[in-house]
């Protein structure tokens, strides 16, 4: 679509994309993410709504490469985080106007995203998660527990496990299956499953049902991600685990990849469960792999 309009402009076949004002974009591209879930969209439509302001203009054409450069200038003293969070909200939020032929050039073309000093990933050890365990089952009016069990065992991220139904278990072959659905899209649109160990079974068994969703509110429905954060909140305060030290229940995955390693599993493999979109993301694991160190004796 994008060639097609830049090619007839390049012909004059065509005088001018529709101009279609900035308020009438906005709520067309507000319906197209009712789907997303809700946190993911308050961060981005709060994003945007800043940049609308920001710009001032009419329509949506006349949005310039230099408004988002002028916009962005302002998040380079930020952390690299922040700056690409709010370039990747104004790239989708553009990517519409384009597929409709609002406009024929991205604006973000021309910026990058900032490097972000890659971390080692932490990971709970097992008297730190004994710990988490024991203080989670105290919350019996809450699901946080098994679903503390699944993440462990599991590596799923936390939107993931918010998504999850008891039909997506397949107990006769001992998997759980991630999947895209209506109202969740999983990382990179990679389906996968991953298998279940007989420990996860076992401990899971009374708590599983034939259908419905796996971790509900007391009230029924879905959480969002801010109730099973508050509530490892809670328990990493009752246990003594410093949060902000922590990364909350991604913690879970890296401790699902790490152990793994650690037991000597191939990374292809755990490239797989993890539903990572390259080999290069696995590797962060890779020093927990039994003989990592032992090359270096050879300079001896």
């Amino acid at each position: 679509m994008k060639k097609k309009l830049e090619f007839e402009l390049a012909q004059g076949l065509l005088n001018r994309t529709p101009q279609i004002s900035v308020d009438i974009y906005y709520e067309e591209y507000k319906k197209d993410c009712q789907f997303r879930a809700r946190s993911t969209n308050a961060r981005e439509f709060y994003e945007v709504k800043k940049f609308l302001e920001f710009v001032g203009r009419k329509n949506i054409s006349d949005i310039t490469q230099e408004d988002i450069r002028r916009y962005l200038a302002r998040f380079e003293k930020m952390s690299a985080k922040t700056y690409n969070g709010a370039r990747i909200s104004l790239k989708r939020f553009f990517r519409p106007a384009i597929e409709r032929g609002y406009i024929t050039k991205h604006p973000c073309d021309g910026t990058r995203n900032q490097k972000i000093s890659q971390a080692l990933p932490h990971f709970f050890t097992d008297e730190e998660f004994e710990k988490i365990e024991q203080e989670a089952a105290k919350m019996i009016d809450s699901c946080v527990f098994p679903m503390i069990l699944v993440a462990r065992y599991t590596g799923l991220r936390l939107g993931e496990l918010l998504a999850l139904d008891w039909e997506d278990f397949d107990w006769k072959n001992n998997v759980v299956k991630v999947l895209n659905k209506p109202f969740h899209t999983v990382k990179n649109r990679l389906c996968r499953v991953v298998p279940i160990s007989d420990d996860l079974r076992e401990r899971i068994l009374p708590y599983i049902k034939l259908s419905g969703i796996c971790f509900p509110k007391r009230k029924g429905g879905r959480f969002e991600h801010e109730g099973p954060r508050r509530d490892l909140r809670k328990i990493f305060r009752a246990v003594g685990i410093p949060a902000k030290a922590r990364k909350g229940w991604h913690e879970f995955r890296h401790t699902f990849a790490s152990r793994l390693v650690q037991e000597g599993m191939r990374l292809e493999e755990i490239m797989l469960w993890m539903g990572h979109s390259s080999m290069q993301v696995t590797l962060i694991y890779a020093h927990f792999a039994p003989g990592y160190h032992s090359g270096i004796e050879k300079l001896a």
